[in-house]
């Protein structure tokens, strides 16, 4: 999708319930900016959609 490349599997989480189905996205990434000064991400959305 688009280029996403996800830290682990378990950043996504995908359940359906009564109809809707549910997208969670849950991560964070830390990277090395220099000595020991750090840029962490952290990312948290869900989306729902109507299942066919």
């Amino acid at each position: 999708m688009n280029q996403v490349k996800l830290p682990h599997k378990d950043a996504l989480v995908i359940r359906k319930d009564k109809g809707v189905i549910y997208f969670t996205l849950d991560y964070e990434i830390r990277v090395p900016m220099f000595y020991n000064v750090d840029a962490m991400v952290k990312f948290e959305k869900q989306y729902e959609a109507i299942a066919p």
